[in-house]
């Protein structure tokens, strides 16, 4: 079959056939928009070199069907939930240094779990050996798990108030001690 190149005022059309063919259309704001039309208008970009999405907007949305799954925003990566919803969603932040935080968030108030499940071990390698566990970014009530050389480690809780530890020496002595209300 040969192929047609239709232009009008606001759609270019490169067809194939009368059955399948894409469609440009531009809108009078400039709004661009791609559509396929066909038995299987699969859209592959395939090039030698890289590929390059720039928004002066610093956003971008990658639905499925018209509902939202992947996006990019302000530094951050989006995975949303199964309702497509932008109030659903799994992030990763990453600011200046690197400095990198993983969240959930779910609006509606229900609990928005984090799993993490590999196939494997999961292993946690600060540089400075302190591992911090906090309630709702708090420092004030947070519990550290610190690895330090030759088997040393200290468990420690702490709150503005009162801490306790729970220290191992390279020795294997176990050593238990509190401050504050606690007694050991």
């Amino acid at each position: 079959p040969s192929g047609d190149l239709i232009v009008n005022q606001s759609d270019l059309v490169l067809k194939y056939d009368g059955s399948n063919y894409v469609t440009l259309g531009v809108a009078s704001d400039g709004h661009l928009t791609i559509t396929g039309t066909g038995t299987d208008d699969d859209f592959t970009l395939d090039f030698d070199g890289g590929i390059i999405l720039d928004s002066l907007a610093d956003s971008f949305t990658f639905k499925d069907n018209g509902t939202a799954r992947f996006g990019y925003s302000l530094n951050a990566f989006f995975v949303y939930g199964t309702s497509g919803s932008i109030m659903e969603y799994f992030a990763i932040h990453t600011t200046d240094d690197g400095v990198t935080t993983l969240s959930t968030l779910n609006i509606s108030g229900a609990a928005a779990p984090l799993t993490l499940q590999p196939f494997g071990d999961i292993k946690l390698n600060p540089s400075s050996g302190v591992t911090k566990f906090q309630v709702n970014n708090d420092t004030d009530d947070l519990c550290t798990l610190t690895v330090a050389a030759n088997r040393v480690t200290t468990l420690a809780t702490a709150d503005s108030d009162d801490y306790a530890t729970l220290s191992v020496a390279d020795t294997g002595d176990l050593t238990i001690a509190t401050v504050g209300d606690g007694t050991t």
